[in-house]
């Protein structure tokens, strides 16, 4: 999560226990998903509030535990595709 965090931009510094995430400007950027439903989702949710088109790579995993995850995001208005 921290690296992929942080080529969106965030500053994240990782601890033992968890994450500590100061408030930066994010951007958009390519990232990956990890093949894991919990950072694809996470990552897409991020890429809706940043300007510009934020790829998540292996976000197919979102389907795993959420398989209308890609719908629910549509009806709420973000501009989501399941890419190649």
């Amino acid at each position: 999560m921290r690296v992929e965090l942080t080529k969106l931009g965030a500053k994240v510094t990782e601890k033992l226990d968890g994450l500590v995430i100061e408030g930066s400007k994010l951007t958009a950027a390519e990232v990956d998903g990890h093949h894991d439903h919990r950072i694809a989702m996470a990552m897409a949710i991020a890429g809706c509030s940043i300007p510009g088109q934020t790829v998540v790579r292996t976000a197919e995993a979102a389907t795993i535990t959420f398989p209308t995850f890609m719908g629910c995001m549509s009806n709420l208005g973000a501009d989501i595709s399941m890419g190649e």
